[in-house]
């Protein structure tokens, strides 16, 4: 698993480029007309068991000690981004702040466009959320092309916890510590992306219980991972 995580930079991330960010702002507007979306964002709590250090850190709004994963996809439900280093008791928008996506829209001149998400961000000119309490035709057409288009990041954090049953919270909380919990999050979305770039062969290859284990060959999982470089 250690591997993956140090290669995890050559599947997740998002490039800048004019011709990346024209494939993404047309497969976004291609789901529900709206324009010039960059990619969309959304945090999820994975489940872990109280740590000894400071626990009352990780215990959310729900009231279960968790991780507060930040991810976000592009229009094809591949993850561009995996923030995991926050406990539960972080807020989703405080946890945006202390990334490098603000600097990336606010600069002007290296992503042009929109972050789409959820009300538990700020409404900015780049990160979008929805109008509260619509009073016009407009302002509902609107709220209706961003749930849409939001779609795709809940439908990406839902193929990952089907494909990944280690991750949901139905399986009961990770008897790891947090840092440990951190990775696994990271390497599954690793191999969501891989299963992604094949096909969704790959999630048949690597179960997240073998990759735990130490069950999977290695060596065909390290190839995926040397072609996404070869690539870049």
């Amino acid at each position: 698993m250690d591997g993956l995580f140090a290669k995890a930079s050559a599947s997740v991330n998002f490039p800048h480029d004019d011709n990346s960010q024209n494939e993404r702002a047309v497969g976004f507007a291609s789901l529900a007309g709206f324009p010039w979306v960059q990619h969309a964002i959304k945090c999820t709590h994975g489940a872990i068991r109280g740590p000894q250090h400071e626990p009352g850190v990780f215990i959310n709004q729900k009231g279960f000690h968790s991780i507060n994963a930040r991810l976000v996809c592009n229009h094809k439900k591949r993850f561009l981004q995996v923030c995991t280093r926050f406990p539960g008791s972080c807020h989703d928008a405080f946890i945006l702040c202390q990334s490098i996506i603000p600097d990336l829209f606010q600069t002007g001149d290296r992503v042009k466009g929109r972050l789409i998400g959820d009300k538990g961000y700020p409404l900015k000119t780049w990160p979008i959320t929805l109008v509260r309490d619509p009073t016009n035709e407009a302002q509902e057409r609107y709220n209706q092309s961003h749930t849409t288009t939001k779609c795709v990041i809940e439908q990406a954090i839902g193929m990952l916890m089907m494909s990944f049953r280690c991750l949901d919270r139905s399986g009961g909380a990770r008897q790891y510590s947090p840092s440990r919990v951190s990775r696994i999050i990271v390497v599954c979305c690793v191999l969501h992306n891989i299963a992604q770039q094949r096909d969704k062969v790959s999630v048949i290859l690597f179960k997240a219980a073998d990759i735990l284990a130490s069950k999977v060959q290695m060596a065909e999982v390290m190839a995926c991972m040397d072609s996404f470089e070869s690539r870049a």
